[in-house]
């Protein structure tokens, strides 16, 4: 026993989907700071070693304009609260990378690497987009890939000295993939993929999907539909078990904010989100991953406050509501509810150090 915990190693990864700094939300942190934002789900997001998020908005003051709908912009405040809320892993492959142009991509990845975090999917020149992001700790060593299917601004060219954003093809993947396979531990894949507001995967996700995963991927994480989707356990052609996350959902924004119980479920589903934990262990006999477990979160917005909360910490506040997006949650993801509810020993350490966490911040009313 002794000598398998010594050949042991393990990270655990928390994963989310979208944040979107939408004029809303802005404003509230400029009452209340950024910080407040995330104060609910910093104590959960600080508990993984990796904490992954689909930075949906560039940060250009200098080279961007002023934010108007669908063309995002942000301070650098506004990813520094999300770092020091536990984010060390960005996502910039998404349709809105070139919301303030080249310029802006350039000056959103000059202030993600001025925080000390990391991020994947574009960069100020096609290498650094085309780069993985890899990162080792505690001797396992993690890879990071990330694509595209969209871009709302067609802002790359043909020149490699220009910045760009990586967009999704099968070849180029199963390249990236096979170059990354027998250099590092876990391969996780994000794809900004998929249409809005619908919680299914097509046939044609699915199907890249499970073939990512038989290339080398270990997890797939999705975005963009801004709702949440299934989470599926795949079995590669090789015997490895994977974890394909079709669509995280928001963890911040201000859709939806007239959704009431009055009106039918899937209108909150914009307000759903989750924190998804997986387990990434290498020892003697190989790697594998355990879990997934899933921490289902709502977006209060009222009043000008606008920020996310596990749903069982919230409830106290309103239980008619969060009865039934709890239900709601759980019957997208398709993971059976005692995942959350600690049946395996790491969940329920986990869950109890959460909510227990979550809790004793006071509320500000």
């Amino acid at each position: 026993m002794i000598l398998v915990a010594l050949l042991s190693a393990r990270l655990l990864l928390v994963a989310t989907g979208d944040a979107l700094m939408h004029k809303a939300v802005q404003a509230c942190a400029a009452d209340s700071g950024y910080d407040f934002l995330y104060e609910k789900v910093a104590p959960a997001l600080r508990l993984a070693d990796l904490g992954f998020l689909n930075l949906e908005f560039p940060v250009a003051p200098k080279t961007g304009r002023p934010p108007k709908p669908f063309l995002f912009n942000a301070g650098p405040e506004a990813v520094s609260a999300l770092a020091r809320a536990g984010f060390n892993v960005f996502n910039l492959a998404n349709n809105h990378a070139f919301d303030q142009g080249p310029r802006g991509l350039a000056e959103t990845c000059f202030h993600l690497d001025s925080i000390g975090v990391g991020f994947v999917g574009a960069g100020r020149t096609a290498a650094e987009a085309q780069k993985p992001l890899v990162i080792e700790k505690r001797g396992i060593r993690v890879a990071f890939l990330a694509y595209t299917t969209l871009l709302n601004i067609a802002g790359n060219s043909g020149d490699p000295a220009r910045p760009r954003v990586n967009t999704f093809e099968e070849d180029s993947a199963k390249n990236d993939i096979s170059r990354l396979r027998d250099s590092v531990d876990f391969i996780v894949v994000s794809l900004h993929w998929g249409n809005e507001y619908m919680n299914e995967p097509t046939p044609s996700q699915v199907a890249v999907a499970h073939e990512l995963c038989d290339w080398g991927a270990d997890i797939i994480l999705g975005h963009h539909p801004h709702v949440l989707g299934p989470v599926e356990i795949y079995t590669a052609k090789d015997g490895r078990r994977c974890v394909i996350a079709y669509t995280l959902g928001n963890f911040i924004s201000n859709q939806e904010r007239t959704y009431c119980l009055k009106m039918p479920a899937e209108k909150g589903d914009p307000r759903d989100g989750v924190l998804l934990y997986i387990a990434l262990v290498a020892d003697s006999s190989g790697r594998s991953l355990e879990g997934p477990w899933a921490v289902p979160l709502w977006t209060e917005n009222r009043n000008g406050i606008i920020r996310p909360w596990p749903m069982k910490v919230f409830r106290t506040r309103e239980p008619e509501l969060i009865a039934l997006r709890w239900r709601r949650v759980w019957e997208v993801l398709r993971l059976p509810e005692w995942r959350a509810l600690g049946h395996c020993p790491l969940h329920e350490i986990l869950v109890d150090l959460i909510l227990g966490q979550c809790r004793r911040i006071p509320y500000h009313d």
